[in-house]
């Protein structure tokens, strides 16, 4: 599936959930394919695509920006490693953890 990051285009295999609060996840095995570097201390991720194009996310505060104009749904049955353990991956999720202050 394709991803656009400020306008540039990602590859990611993307599993849909049921959540309402969490729009897209992505994980270390992702950041560590596109070279991902967080930087805690300025607020932003510098990512590589495939082509060798670096670009670097900041955070906006609560400005809503959707970079994802199109997504599918993919069958578990058809996701690699994820369709071979089916009990780990629940059919719904409680929810997100709680905030801890």
């Amino acid at each position: 599936m394709k991803i656009f990051l400020s306008r540039v285009e990602f590859l990611a295999d993307l599993v849909v959930l049921d959540s309402v609060e969490i729009d897209i996840i992505l994980g270390m095995d992702w950041l560590s394919r596109h070279q991902g570097n967080i930087s805690c201390s300025y607020g932003k991720v510098t990512v590589t695509n495939h082509q060798g194009i670096k670009i670097e996310c900041q955070s906006q505060g609560s400005k809503l920006d959707p970079i994802i104009c199109h997504m599918e749904a993919v069958p578990l049955v058809e996701v690699p490693v994820v369709c071979e353990y089916p009990d780990v991956f629940p059919d719904e999720l409680p929810g997100m953890p709680p905030i801890v202050m």
